[in-house]
């Protein structure tokens, strides 16, 4: 809990639900409505304290900086570097917000007069929010004393919509049951971000920055789907459960905008046709399952068109005193797609003494494919360095085991206890428009404050594979402090004696839940387990010295 968060917030809501035309129409109306003021801490004060000298008291007489105690240097400057006082950073910022958001949904269910297995069903929702509040840090204090401190306006509006219908029809035609649906979905994600030029506390322009060129901005994205479900089924032997999606999205080209993803499964209750009589036995069924998705996440709204925009201070152009924005072109790629991803399964599912015990044990593999990667651009090719582009390649394969046990069931006590195991694969087979490309390492990942990337997604190897120097040990087995092997050999150890070895992602993992009831109280726990996944350290790597406590440049003193 950080002092200086507080948090008002007023909400309304309405939920209607009547039926007409003798329960064939059914209306769900929900509307709810919220208004918060908040003061937002630093939280940044949290780090600030990991860091901060414990030894040194919190205030001070002078007030230069507030009247907080700050590390600086013999003249009274503030020392580069150094970790700020946790409590001065709560108290000397003043961000100030009013969230307001509204959200709707309207569902309208109708069953047929004239054909009741038929039902049609339309779903209108929204979501609004908007967002309005200013920040201010006073001009003594020294998060932004440089800059004479600190006041920013911000303001933004979201409005997302969403539209579903589906028509169903459902029946028992003898042995067969036969069940489906057809539908339209069309979801929109529409925000207005507002832009301010940032002041100091006297609401003067700060040295070095510029007003911007916009006001404001609207990036939008749009998802529309067309969608077919069959479920059928005969005499509760054979079950049949196919499926075909046509998605389209906004981020990509018209020739790449649309995608089909098909899905089915088929399963055999061997129960019911070879078991009937065992009266242990409650379920017994092979499941088979094939299906492939889509995925559009990750990728900006306009990634695929060439466009110009407004570089920033780096790219400004002095006339006199005055610095311009220049324009300059995106990098992009025209033929970016959809994300795949295929899956097949094969399963059994069980269950004995009226399924009081009952699990499955499932066999699958995963592949994706056009996965997306920031990959090298020739020169000249093309206005960035980088861009995204679909080459990647990931298998996953595995086993899944579910036991679900009931040890406990009288009328006033049960006791459930639930265990699942899965064993997974991981690997990445390309990354790169060639594959097995020798000079191509991988996506470094794994950021860490102080360090860089830890990671790497690589070839060959499971996803965030550690890639880090190989440390030298001494007889009694503990490192030696900056030693490090020189595995190429060439008499210098730098970025070309990294290796590849151990994953962030464990390959086994365990469930164990366990839930009791006694009348009407109840109480259980989740235990959870992987193994075979390594950690990283990043607080202890970054914070385990002096200089993050005193600064990067001195010792420090106080100033007082």
């Amino acid at each position: 809990m950080l002092r200086t968060d507080n948090l008002k917030r007023t909400s309304v809501g309405l939920a209607l639900n009547p039926t007409f035309f003798n329960n064939h129409l059914k209306v769900d109306l929900n509307l709810k409505g919220s208004v918060q003021n908040t003061r937002f801490a630093n939280d940044g004060a949290v780090g600030a304290a990991i860091s901060f000298d414990p030894t040194q008291p919190v205030y001070m007489d002078d007030p230069t900086y507030g009247g907080y105690f700050q590390w600086t240097e013999a003249n009274g400057t503030l020392v580069l570097n150094r970790a700020n006082n946790p409590l001065g950073m709560l108290e000397q910022t003043f961000d100030k917000q009013k969230p307001m958001r509204s959200i709707g949904n309207l569902q309208l269910d109708y069953k047929f007069h004239f054909l009741p297995e038929l039902r049609a069903n339309v779903n209108l929702g929204y979501d609004a929010s908007s967002n309005e509040g200013t920040k201010f840090i006073p001009a003594n204090a020294a998060t932004n004393f440089l800059d004479g401190g600190r006041f920013e306006q911000g303001k933004q509006n979201r409005f997302n919509s969403v539209f579903d219908f589906y028509l169903n029809y459902a029946k028992d035609i003898a042995k067969h049951r036969i069940d489906v649906t057809v539908g339209h979905s069309y979801n929109n994600f529409r925000t207005k971000n507002y832009s301010f030029r940032a002041l100091n506390a006297n609401k003067d322009t700060i040295a070095g920055t510029t007003a911007p060129v916009y006001p404001f901005d609207i990036p939008e994205n749009t998802l529309i789907s067309y969608w077919g479900r069959l479920l059928y089924n005969y005499n509760s032997k054979y079950f049949l459960t196919a499926s075909l999606r046509r998605d389209g999205s906004s981020r990509f080209a018209p020739e790449n905008r649309w995608g089909w993803f098909p899905s089915v499964g088929l399963a055999w209750s061997l129960k019911n046709e070879l078991f009937k009589n065992t009266a242990d036995l409650s379920e017994l069924k092979l499941r088979f399952g094939y299906g492939l998705t889509g995925q559009q996440d990750g990728i900006g709204n306009y990634d695929y068109l060439a466009r110009y925009g407004v570089g920033g201070l780096s790219a400004a152009y002095q006339f006199d005193n005055t610095f311009y924005n220049a324009y300059g072109p995106f990098g992009y790629n025209y033929n970016l797609k959809w994300e795949e991803l295929s899956s097949y399964n094969v399963a059994l599912d069980f269950g004995f003494l009226r399924n009081r015990i009952n699990g499955s044990i499932d066999f699958y593999v995963r592949e994706s494919k056009d996965l997306l990667n920031a990959i090298p651009q020739a020169a000249g090719t093309n206005f960035s360095a980088y861009v995204l582009a679909n080459v990647g390649t990931l298998r996953n394969s595995g086993v899944e085991f579910t036991l679900n046990t009931q040890p406990v069931a009288t009328e006033k006590v049960s006791l459930d206890v639930n265990f699942n195991y899965t064993y997974n694969k991981n690997e990445i087979t390309n990354l790169t428009v060639i594959p097995d490309d020798p000079t191509y390492l991988g996506i470094p990942t794994g950021a860490t404050q102080s360090n860089g990337n830890t990671q790497l997604h690589a070839v060959g190897h499971p996803r965030n594979t550690f890639y880090l120097y190989q440390q030298v040990y001494d007889n009694n087995g503990k490192a030696i402090e900056g030693l490090f092997v020189d595995r190429n050999r060439d008499g210098l150890v730098n970025n070309d004696d990294k290796y590849l070895n151990h994953s962030a992602v464990g390959n086994h993992m365990f469930g164990l839940s366990s839930n009791l009831a006694v009348n009407k109280w109840s109480g259980g726990f989740v235990a959870r387990a992987t193994l075979n996944n390594f950690v990283y350290n990043n607080v202890f790597a970054d914070r385990s010295t002096r200089t993050a406590i005193t600064g990067a440049y001195t010792f420090g003193q106080r100033h007082q």
